[in-house]
This record gives structure tokens, C-alpha cells and sequence, in this order.
């Protein structure tokens, strides 16, 4: 079976620290905060687990201070994020 997906999330900090700046949670920046990603990827159905090989792109990288984190260049297959799993994510 194929797949297509598009996948959005990001890390933050319980509490704010001094040696990651801006890394604690604030709903103010959430949207800016968010990381995006699409990509590709085969299922192997095996009836008793799945084993799923996925190949990815970053599309918004919020660390990223031009354009809002959003460059196209990035979907270049140089920046490519291979995933290998067992089963379907919980």
C-alpha cells in the first residue's frame, strides 16, 4: 500500500530557561512555532504488524527567521527525511 501525508508539531520547554531562548510553550506563537512536513511512503501490510518506509520533506522550519520559516527550497531531495516504523503511529 502507499501513503501520503503531511505531518505539523513541534517541542516546547515545560518552563522558560535561559539557555534555549523562546523554547518554552506561549499560545501567542503557536502557529509560528509549528514545523511542517509532507512526504511519501510504502506500507507493508503483514496482517499481525505493519512496516511502514516513509521519505519526507520539510516544508516550514521554525527556526528558520526569513519567510516565516517557509522555504521551498527545502523540498529539494538533498533534504530528504527517511522514517522506517513497525506499526502505524499511536
Amino acid at each position: 500500500k502507499g501513503a501520503v501525508f503531511a505531518d505539523a508539531g513541534n517541542i516546547w520547554l515545560y518552563n522558560k530557561t535561559s539557555s534555549i531562548p523562546g523554547g518554552e510553550f506561549n499560545p501567542k506563537y503557536f502557529l509560528k512555532d509549528l514545523a511542517v512536513s509532507a512526504g511519501y511512503g510504502l506500507r507493508f501490510d503483514f496482517s499481525f504488524f505493519v512496516f511502514r518506509v516513509d521519505l519526507g520533506f520539510p516544508i516550514k522550519n521554525p527556526a528558520m527567521n526569513r519567510k516565516n520559516g517557509f522555504d521551498l527550497e527545502q523540498l529539494k531531495f538533498k533534504n530528504k527525511v527517511w522514517n522506517i516504523a513497525i506499526n502505524y503511529p499511536f
